[in-house]
């Protein structure tokens, strides 16, 4: 029967195995808005602050924007206006047109 300590050291390893793989993932999507330069994209920050940005406004809510970029340049762009990180929309989800 496993102790205490060893139980505990399971769920610990357990825990920074699903931290480090979350970490890649949110800086992996981060990159490749940044590579594959995205037509749709979702910034998360302040709304207010990234509305300011060249593109399209497809959907906006508490801590996020939705838009339809207008160039090359606009994930750049959404960054220097504020956003703490910018995912592209690979998929036809919020982005159809």
């Amino acid at each position: 029967m496993p102790t205490i300590t060893e139980v505990r050291r399971r769920v610990v390893r357990f825990a920074g195995g699903a931290a480090v793989v979350l970490v890649i993932w949110f800086v992996g999507m981060a990159a490749a808005a940044l590579v594959v330069t995205p037509t749709v994209v979702v910034a998360f920050g302040d709304p207010g602050r990234l509305a300011g940005v060249d593109g399209d406004l497809l959907a906006s809510g508490r801590g996020f924007l939705a838009m339809r970029t207008a160039d090359d340049d606009t994930v750049k762009s959404l960054y220097q206006h504020g956003a703490w990180l910018v995912w592209p929309v690979l998929t036809a989800g919020c982005g159809r047109r």
